[in-house]
């Protein structure tokens, strides 16, 4: 691992520096900046750089400062960043979904690659006051982390929807700053930290697969996941699932396929490490155009149903990403923290990753 993917693995809610935390500057309709809030209250700027890699340089006070812990930008700031016009359009550029907040207006849809040249990184310094609780360890990954101790042959599976395939990290579209998709990133940090040199090794898969939902997984099983043998299985379901009209009985449908899906795995491969992630939450402000109902729908019910399968499955483990990703939510606007409606950009991407690995890394251990 690089010094840098390092850094972008210190969980947030352990680090008092967050490291590269995106920020999409959109003018308001008055051609003014709004603050931006970062997860935490900002208490001094570190480094800032263009995610693109571009080679202009920022400073304080031209083209940000802070004020009560929040970003603030002068209007001639020589910082990346759309006009309102830009991102919130008259007519649809390509996917039909609409803004709640700006009504009338439709939200820009592209991938990361477009996103990604206007974003901006900042590292920063907040207090320890401010961070999150750290996420509860779990006896279901025991015996995995023994393993890994021992540096055993391991195989690592990871099956999913778009976000499990890293959509829209920069390493999966091969543009700077080429930070690895989670997968790659979390597989790469437990052979750095174990001692992985050569004569063992984590191997893994990815098999996740676009616009899947968990009817797909379940059909696919055999092929995606069965087949290859795994000693640790990633299942990231839900967003996907959890679109459509609202439906307060879609988590126990949900459930139920996702618990075949860990009973399949373990008539198996009873020794098989499930990891279940609930997804995390899509843009609230995003409007389904055509069908009247917003993108965040029925996906918070997913961290229930997967928690109630973990608990009372043998060798299941849950990350409830989706708790994590609401409360960054709470503070950022979610193109600072993805595309416009359900992908994540590297900064959501490496929640994930943090996650997965708090499973295998004790707290007190560096990766």
């Amino acid at each position: 691992m690089t010094g840098r993917e390092k850094k972008l693995l210190l969980p947030y809610w352990k680090s008092e520096i967050v490291y590269e935390e995106p920020v999409l500057l959109v003018r308001s309709r008055d051609g003014g900046f709004a603050p931006k809030k970062m997860m935490y209250p900002v208490r001094e700027v570190l480094a800032v750089r263009r995610a693109d890699g571009g080679r202009a340089r920022f400073s304080a006070p031209g083209d940000y400062f802070v004020r009560g812990g929040e970003l603030c930008f002068p209007q001639d700031t020589a910082l990346p960043h759309l006009d309102y016009g830009e991102m919130y359009l008259d007519e649809p550029n390509g996917l039909r979904v609409a803004s709640i907040k700006e009504r009338g207006k439709f939200l820009r849809t592209e991938n990361g690659v477009f996103f990604n040249g206007y974003a901006v990184l900042f590292t920063y310094r907040t207090e320890k006051k401010f961070l999150m609780p750290p996420p509860e360890k779990q006896s279901a990954a025991v015996a995995v982390r023994e393993r890994l101790r021992n540096r055993e042959n391991l195989n690592f599976v990871f099956y999913g929807d778009s976000i499990t395939t890293g959509v829209n990290a920069s390493g999966y579209f091969n543009i700077r700053p080429h930070t690895p998709v989670f997968s790659q990133l979390a597989v790469r940090a437990l052979r750095e930290r174990f001692g992985y040199i050569g004569q063992t090794d984590i191997a893994h898969v990815n098999t996740a697969e676009g616009g899947w939902t968990s009817i797909q997984g379940l059909e696919r099983l055999q092929e995606r996941v069965l087949d290859k043998k795994p000693d640790v299985l990633f299942l990231g379901f839900g967003m996907n699932d959890g679109g459509g009209k609202p439906n307060p009985s879609f988590g126990a449908a949900f459930g139920e396929r996702m618990e075949e899906m860990v009973g399949k795995v373990h008539a198996a491969f009873p020794d098989c490490l499930i990891v279940l992630a609930s997804p995390m939450m899509p843009n609230a402000d995003a409007l389904n155009y055509d069908e009247n109902y917003p993108v965040l729908s029925n996906q918070p019910q997913c961290a229930a149903a997967l928690e109630k399968i973990a608990l009372s499955h043998e060798n299941t483990a849950f990350i409830d990403v989706s708790r994590y990703s609401a409360r960054i939510a709470e503070r950022k606007e979610f193109h600072d923290m993805g595309d416009t409606m359900v992908h994540p950009n590297d900064f959501i991407a490496r929640l994930y990753a943090q996650m997965f690995l708090n499973l295998f890394i004790d707290d007190k251990e560096a990766i």
